[in-house]
């Protein structure tokens, strides 16, 4: 995934920076004020914004302390820092709702977005509602976050976006279905743009595994080969795994190239089997970031990550073995997390037998 704020740090490692600057907000939010806003239970999480339109953002508050006191929230910009000068927000409450603040946090080296009321009174409500108006020139998307006290691991993957948001997709399909005892197969790896804009060059990565013999959980079934005519090039991008005690965990990368609006880009990559095929193997692949870069400059933020993801999988025509069904990415970003500390317990447990 690329983040366009902050690109150089991989995405599991952003997961965990995500967590801990979440925290420190959490604590920092709880220190400042006994009361925080929340969303509107009801409201859009991402609103499809054109340019030269608006979208609504709704904050409410109540306040359980004996005191007046003020509603107050913040969280991170994942946009590029310019992107905020495209929307504008505006408010009919400005008495009582503060419109927000955008600095740099130079403790995480990420743009801060940050909302506030006027004191409300003891067992009082409040409610702020903002209009989000997206400039005539606005070439890119607008993506936060914002965690109140106690939420920062549910509003994670929780992102507010407004704009073109396009809805990119993902799948893997057989060049021919290989025979039982096959060595290698071919498949199309192919990605869908239904949007009305170019994107640029697009990447995507396999799940992070284990490609050596003697791993920790064993080696994948197959290795990738992409040195051939109408292969994928490699990227030198890819999911930059964690690695914990004991594992050698690593992504491989692919370049999918531009893909046109309304159109698909693929290429091909051979899977290359350890041992003759009799059962199915599979990988997982996915995009590798929400942002999308457009051909003709700008970037939008893929919302919706269900179609991101897709098997490379290969099964024998004789088998009936189902192949399982890809996980999301917050599944599959918490479970390498598992699988990570599974193998540092691995390991002294072997140390401890030796």
């Amino acid at each position: 995934m690329r983040v366009l704020a902050f690109s150089a740090i991989r995405p599991l490692r952003y997961i965990l920076l995500a967590v801990l600057a979440m925290a420190m907000q959490t604590l920092s939010a709880q220190e400042a004020s006994g009361i925080s806003f929340s969303l509107q239970p009801d409201m859009p999480l991402t609103q499809v914004v054109a340019p030269a339109a608006s979208g609504q953002l709704v904050l409410i508050a109540h306040n359980n302390e004996e005191t007046p006191a003020r509603a107050a929230i913040s969280g991170f910009v994942f946009s590029a820092a310019e992107v905020a000068d495209e929307y504008v927000f505006t408010t009919d409450q400005r008495q009582k709702c503060d419109l927000p603040t955008i600095a740099l946090d130079s403790a995480y080296g990420l743009q801060r977005i940050s909302f506030a009321s006027e004191p409300i009174a003891p067992g009082a409500d409040m409610t702020c509602s903002y209009s989000i108006a997206r400039k005539a020139t606005s070439r890119s998307d607008f993506v936060f976050t914002l965690c109140g006290p106690g939420e920062f691991v549910d509003c994670l993957f929780r992102y507010l976006a407004f704009g073109t948001l396009p809805d990119l997709g993902l799948r893997v399909a057989p060049i021919e279905p290989p025979r039982a005892g096959s060595l290698e197969t071919i498949v199309s790896v192919i990605a869908s743009n239904p949007g009305s804009h170019p994107t640029s060059d697009i990447v995507v990565a396999t799940d992070c595994a284990e490609f050596y013999a003697g791993a920790v959980f064993g080696p994948v079934a197959f290795d990738i080969d992409n040195d051939f005519p109408g292969a994928c090039p490699t990227a030198e991008d890819n999911l930059g795994c964690l690695n914990f005690t004991g594992q050698e965990f690593e992504s491989k990368g692919f370049h999918l190239g531009s893909i046109p609006a309304h159109g698909e880009a693929s290429c091909l990559l051979k899977l290359r089997f350890r041992h003759p095929l009799t059962e199915s193997v599979s990988l997982g692949l996915q995009f590798l970031g929400n942002f999308v870069q457009y051909a003709e400059g700008g970037a939008g933020f893929d919302a919706n990550t269900g179609n991101d993801r897709a098997l490379a999988s290969a099964a024998p025509s004789a088998s009936l073995t189902p192949i399982p069904t890809p996980i999301d990415r917050p599944a599959y970003a918490l479970l390498a997390l598992l699988l990570g500390v599974i193998g540092a317990t691995t390991k002294k447990a072997r140390a401890r037998m030796a």
